[in-house]
C-alpha cells in the first residue's frame, strides 16, 4: 500500500504541474491578483519528473508513505512495471475503509495528510 500511495501522490503531482501551467496560459490576460495563487502553485510544482518526485515526498511527509525522492522515484516505477500485468495489478486493490476497520487495518485514505492547512508552497524538503 505504500507503493500505491506514493504512486498516487506522484501521479496527482503531475497532473497538478500540467494543471496551473495550463491555467496559466488559458488565463494570461487576467489581472495579476487573479494569477497570484496559480503562478505560485506553478513554480511549486514545477515542470519535471525530480519536482514531482520532490513534491510527492512533501506532501506525503508524516504518513507511513513518507519517504525521500529516491523512494518515490522507485515506488512510482515499481507500481507502474506491476500494474502492466493482469496478476501483478491486482495488489494494489484497495478495499473499503469500513471493511478494513472491521478487521482491524486502516484504509490509506485515513492516514491523513500533514500539510493539509498549510499552503503547499510553502512546504519544502
Amino acid at each position: 500500500m505504500i507503493d500505491f500511495m506514493r504512486w498516487d501522490s506522484v501521479r496527482e503531482a503531475r497532473f497538478q504541474q500540467k494543471h496551473f501551467s495550463e491555467a496559466l496560459k488559458m488565463d494570461a490576460d487576467a489581472p495579476a491578483n487573479a494569477l497570484e495563487h496559480p503562478m505560485r502553485m506553478s513554480i511549486w510544482y514545477g515542470h519535471d519528473w525530480l519536482r514531482a518526485y520532490e513534491c510527492a515526498s512533501m506532501i506525503l511527509r508524516n504518513t507511513p508513505a513518507f519517504g525521500g525522492p529516491d523512494a518515490m522515484k522507485a515506488s512510482y516505477c515499481r507500481v507502474e512495471r506491476n500494474m502492466e500485468h493482469p496478476k501483478e495489478s491486482w495488489r494494489y486493490f484497495l478495499f473499503e475503509p469500513e471493511f478494513l476497520e472491521n478487521i482491524g487495518l486502516e484504509h490509506p485514505s485515513r492516514w491523513g495528510q500533514s500539510s493539509k492547512w498549510a499552503p503547499l508552497y510553502d512546504l519544502t524538503l
